[in-house]
């Protein structure tokens, strides 16, 4: 019972522990508080975002047959909105 049986042991597994899956539970919360407020806010106050999807900039054509809208400078305002949360939220989370 030399070497072979040494071959056939099973490697050493450790099981993860619960606290290296703290930070994604976090993010996971966040996420979902962000979402509430959003969804009560759109409810609650949706006449506040009445100007988006109508900013100079976005294409509208109607025709007999159909209709096209494009809202580029409404997506383009939501990108940069959506970036400089995205990076305010890293800083936050990235520490000292």
């Amino acid at each position: 019972m030399g070497p072979a049986t040494h071959a056939l042991k099973p490697p050493n597994t450790q099981r993860v522990g619960l606290s290296r899956m703290r930070p994604a539970g976090n993010v996971l919360m966040m996420v979902g508080v962000l979402a509430i407020a959003i969804g009560l806010l759109l409810r609650y106050a949706g006449g506040l975002f009445t100007w988006f999807g109508h900013l100079p900039g976005d294409i509208r054509v109607q025709g007999t047959r159909g209709s096209f809208y494009a809202p580029i400078v409404s997506m383009v305002v939501a990108s940069v909105v959506l970036s400089v949360l995205a990076t305010l939220v890293a800083r936050l989370f990235r520490g000292p």
